[in-house]
């Protein structure tokens, strides 16, 4: 019998998949553009998808290259607020941005967080129009959602 663990190095690698990995970690590194990206890994329950990841992470680590590699698991965590929290948190922690570059990320986390909050608040009637308490204590204060994101776009590249 053997484990159902993932692989973590290309030693372990008894169903060659190192060279898939190796290509993907040089397409990633190699990668020409400014902008993010996004790779899938997909695959049944038990099929090998941690252990190709753990593949790629060791081809990346090993390079000599600027790369920045952040690991981030959703699954631990049940609520959106506390994942939001936690993977900003855990990109200030590789990014080692200054004291100004992090005060801007969690002002971007905070703006998220607070979007995917659900809750009632008073309206009270402003020239006519039905406005929310906390809309109107916020009115004119700050950034929109979409510049924070810019500020943390920029700081990323």
């Amino acid at each position: 019998m053997l484990p159902d663990y993932p692989i973590k190095s290309k030693k372990e690698d008894l169903l060659g998949r190192v060279p898939l990995a190796e290509k993907v970690a040089s397409l990633i590194l190699e990668f020409p553009g400014d902008e993010s990206f996004v790779i899938g890994i997909d695959g049944a329950w038990g099929s090998g998808k941690t252990s190709f990841v753990n593949l790629i992470l060791e081809q990346l680590r090993g390079a000599d290259n600027s790369a920045l590699i952040m690991e981030f698991n959703p699954w631990n965590f049940s609520g959106t607020s506390e994942l939001i929290e936690d993977f900003f948190d855990s990109l200030i922690g590789v990014t080692k941005k200054d004291e100004s570059g992090r005060q801007q990320i969690k002002e971007y986390a905070a703006k998220l967080i607070k979007k995917s909050e659900f809750s009632f608040e008073p309206e009270v009637s402003l020239f006519g129009f039905k406005v929310s308490a906390g809309k109107l204590r916020k009115f004119g204060c700050g950034k929109t959602l979409h510049e924070s994101r810019k500020v943390v776009d920029d700081l990323l590249r």
